[in-house]
């Protein structure tokens, strides 16, 4: 099926682009009047968070947010109301709220590294931090409100190198996916506790998350094949939802929809399919992009694709059987060497 892009182009679309962007350039701190809020976007190359105003198949984005703070890395919670972000001054790891434009600031950890991984549950409330250096992951719940450390888990003794994590919005679960050349292997921390293997996850594993407050959980693996953990345990068993497809071969991410009744995936070759998690069965089109996750916005039916420096954000719109991948023209202003706007 060939790809439905769209670009922000048309007569409406330019009229709220337009205006957006001329609000974005008069103020990066306050909502735009009349503008809705997309969500937010982390900038790798300006290390900036910025916003991106407007709707649907007519946005833009806007300056980096003046929060006062250097920032060298950050990621945006699902819901956008919140960021977690890593100060370059001091490698400290904060919690910025997003929320009625006011950008408080408050302490989450203190490493004496940056941590090498943010993962948020689906829903936000809870986060995982992974750092290489001490092999730790640490889980806080009660995000954003009252962060607290609720475990800290130990992966020194798993083989391979951290792949990537899956935090459940309780936060008592945390599933770590591990990777030794094309092996794969998926363990499972419970409350805290020292991560055991799931062997009845295949070893082509490439991506796993969990559905929201809840305890299921979905696998993607390198060959197309989506399966499915009802209530994970250690005794659970492996649900094949859909067998091989190379059409969604080498999965970047996979999520399941707000109600758990889909299940969306996108990978490296720029595919974008949405599958029934009852039934297996799938749409398939292209974002023609490179994308690198499945990031929640506002509102909960679009996801967006790929980062600012892959390109013009692609925005995965979900809110119709039919599914649609909408251009974002990118109002950017970056500095040269000497310090003068381009």
């Amino acid at each position: 099926m060939k790809s439905l892009v769209q670009v922000c182009f048309a007569a409406a679309a330019l009229t709220v682009c337009a205006a957006s962007a001329e609000d974005s350039r008069n103020s990066s701190t306050e909502s735009q009047v009349g503008t809705p809020l997309v969500g937010y976007v982390f900038d790798r190359v300006d290390k900036g968070i910025r916003p991106v105003w407007g709707v649907a198949g007519a946005s833009v984005v806007g300056d980096p947010l003046d929060i006062g703070l250097p920032v060298s890395s950050a990621a945006v919670s699902p819901k956008q109301d919140f960021a977690v972000l890593v100060s370059s001054d001091d490698a400290g790891v904060r919690v910025l709220s997003l929320q009625s434009g006011t950008f408080q600031v408050q302490p989450l950890a203190q490493f004496a590294n940056p941590p090498n991984q943010i993962t948020f549950s689906p829903s936000g409330a809870s986060v995982g931090l992974y750092r290489q250096d001490s092999a730790t992951v640490q889980i806080f719940t009660h995000m954003p409100e009252g962060p607290a450390l609720s475990h800290e888990i130990h992966t020194f003794s798993l083989n391979g190198s951290l792949h990537s994590l899956a935090v459940s919005d309780d936060g008592d679960l945390t599933l770590i996916l591990m990777r030794d050349q094309d092996i794969s292997t998926v363990w499972l921390s419970v409350s805290g506790s020292d991560p055991f293997q799931l062997t009845q996850a295949p070893q082509s594993t490439a991506a796993v998350e969990f559905r929201g407050h809840s305890h299921d959980v979905v696998a993607a693996t390198t060959d197309g094949m989506i399966g499915i953990f009802r209530d994970i345990d250690p005794g659970s068993g492996y649900q094949t939802l859909r067998p091989p497809d190379d059409r969604i071969a080498d999965p970047v991410a996979v999520r399941f929809s707000a109600d758990g009744s889909r299940v969306y995936l996108t990978t490296k070759r720029g595919t974008v399919a949405s599958i029934d998690s009852q039934t297996g069965s799938a749409a398939v089109i292209s974002c023609n992009c490179a994308p690198s996750g499945l990031f929640p916005l506002q509102p909960g039916t679009l996801l967006r694709l790929n980062d600012l420096s892959n390109g013009p954000l692609m925005l995965l719109d979900t809110s119709r059987p039919e599914l649609h991948v909408w251009f974002v023209p990118s109002v950017i202003t970056r500095k040269s060497s000497d310090g003068v706007a381009q």
